[in-house]
């Protein structure tokens, strides 16, 4: 059954992310130093359903082997290539390099909690099409801005 929904984004790029069928993660730690990084992901797996691939992540430049965001991102693009990483507002988010189908991260991978993703169900982006095209998937029925830091899309899914 398909339903009205609204959402509202603080940044113009998550909106345009978010109607590419990005996924969006937790927050890139801060570390002593000034390096972001994530402590304990290596060994530890991403699991992307769409686009396919598994990253198992290895140790990273950063201090004792901790994965800093280059770091992350070099071994997602490597392993998955169609898939692109990137950061808004310090999070983390995945979106596929040609949006087509939209970013899924499997929810039994071992890395999910860490970086902020569903260990329950799957985390899923889907691409939302403008009005009128491709009836019966996800469309944008509207949107609008009322400042730099308020945009709102109406979806139809």
């Amino acid at each position: 059954m398909s339903t009205n929904r609204v959402y509202k984004f603080t940044d113009i790029n998550a909106l345009q992310y978010f109607l590419n069928g990005a996924v969006f993660g937790g927050d890139i730690p801060a570390q002593s130093g000034g390096a972001s990084g994530w402590d304990g992901l290596v060994g530890k797996t991403l699991i992307l359903a769409a686009p396919a691939g598994t990253v198992t992540f290895t140790a990273g430049t950063g201090p004792g082997g901790r994965l800093l965001f280059k770091d992350l991102k070099q071994q997602v693009e490597a392993v998955i290539a169609t898939a692109l990483v990137t950061t808004l507002s310090g999070k983390l988010v995945i979106i596929e390099a040609t949006p087509s189908a939209g970013v899924t991260v499997d929810k039994d991978g071992t890395a999910n909690s860490i970086l902020g993703f569903d260990s329950a169900r799957d985390s899923a982006g889907k691409i939302y099409t403008p009005p009128g095209v491709a009836p019966g998937s996800a469309q944008w029925t509207w949107a609008y801005s009322s400042n730099e830091n308020v945009h709102v899309v109406y979806t139809w899914e």
